[in-house]
């Protein structure tokens, strides 16, 4: 929104004040977004390995998450799982209020690559090596559901690769 009002010198010297505070604060705040960086970078090699070594051995890939909602439930069940239940571990969102703190391996590999946006249907895969890759199904079933299902195709076509090539 635009204000049609002058600007007044306060108005620029509050400006000029912010920029300097943050300018001196910087030498405080860059430490601890460095700390930060690391600890998640440190948290998600030991999650990497920890899932390939508990669940690698036998043979899954990956995580693959969904709930109970009318919108992909059937469709998944019926079409993604038969093709990758052998390898991935299938956790229920809808089932979320039983997790507890100390929530297991899968859950906490979700938790940590899930972010705050379309984590709900989402496959993390945990390749032997290399980076993990994350597919995520919102935005396709959403175009399926309102007569699109290309997207949703691109994106069950790219889990099948992934996992084949895992």
């Amino acid at each position: 929104m635009r204000s049609d009002r002058p600007r007044t010198p306060t108005y620029y010297l509050a400006a000029v004040l912010g920029v300097l505070i943050f300018i001196a604060l910087l030498p405080v705040i860059l430490p601890f977004l460095a700390l930060y960086g690391l600890h998640y970078w440190l948290w998600g090699s030991f999650l990497k390995w920890r899932f390939r070594r508990t669940w690698g051995a036998c043979g899954k890939m990956g995580v693959l998450v969904y709930s109970d909602s009318p919108h992909w439930k059937e469709y998944i069940e019926s079409a993604i799982l038969p093709r990758v239940a052998d390898r991935v571990v299938t956790v229920n969102w809808s089932l979320r209020a039983q997790w507890k703190h100390a929530a297991p391996l899968e859950v906490q590999v979700f938790r940590h690559w899930s972010g705050s946006r379309e984590y709900n249907p989402i496959a993390i895969i945990v390749p032997r090596r290399g980076r993990v890759q994350i597919i995520r199904f919102w935005q396709a079933f959403r175009d399926y559901k309102h007569g699109r299902p290309g997207p949703l195709e691109t994106q069950q076509g790219l889990l099948f690769r992934v996992l084949e090539a895992a």
